[in-house]
């Protein structure tokens, strides 16, 4: 691949974490086939121990934490994000039913892919970490994706609107099998087109 690939920024709720083998498998993947990538987590990690496989993922980790965030520091983040992205306010105010923490967390998110130069925003699983990439996206207008996995899509707490306007504002929606993909589509025909299924992989040189 080009080194003039674009540098995709990936967005998880908690990296690394050891139930997560295939987010790890799948950065793995895209880092051999030459993708930069940068990791965007929004939590500490809590587990003891890892997967071999950490060690081999090369991009670094950016932490987006929102512990103990202040009034101030959330205004502070506003203002500066209006001023380095022109057109950002707008996208700010669409977001005012955002969670404050999580609305900080999109600022920084918006500040870090810029310094950094990431032009694409993926998230996994279709709850906070997608949240935060959706209104990165929108702030600073560059594109964003997410895969959807089950829990996400099918649980009796997902807000289906939520679940709408991500997938509305959202360039592709992956999901993991051609029954969440098919679900996916008749739920919301018109977005029918960019909903995928990419099936979650595994590295048989194990085997």
């Amino acid at each position: 691949m080009s080194a003039e690939a674009p540098t995709v920024g990936y967005v998880l709720k908690r990296y690394p974490r050891y139930s997560e083998t295939f987010v790890v498998n799948e950065i793995l993947e895209l880092e051999r086939a030459g993708v930069p990538l940068q990791i965007f987590s929004l939590r500490y990690p809590e587990d003891g121990h890892f997967q071999d496989a950490i060690s081999r993922v090369r991009a670094p980790v950016h932490y987006l934490t929102s512990t103990g965030l202040k009034a101030a520091e959330l205004w502070s983040a506003m203002n500066r994000v209006r001023e380095a992205v022109p057109g950002a306010w707008p996208a700010i105010e669409r977001s005012h039913r955002m969670e404050a923490r999580h609305l900080y967390q999109a600022l920084r998110l918006t500040e870090e892919a810029q310094r950094l130069g990431v032009s694409h925003l993926h998230a996994h699983f279709a709850t906070e970490a997608t949240a935060v990439a959706r209104a990165a996206s929108l702030i600073a207008g560059i594109p964003y994706t997410f895969t959807a996995h089950a829990k996400d899509i099918f649980h009796e707490s997902v807000d289906r609107s939520d679940l709408a306007r991500k997938i509305d504002d959202a360039s592709a929606v992956v999901t993991v099998s051609d029954f969440n993909r098919g679900f996916l589509r008749r739920g919301w025909p018109a977005q029918a087109p960019s909903v995928i299924r990419i099936y979650n992989g595994l590295d048989l040189e194990r085997f």
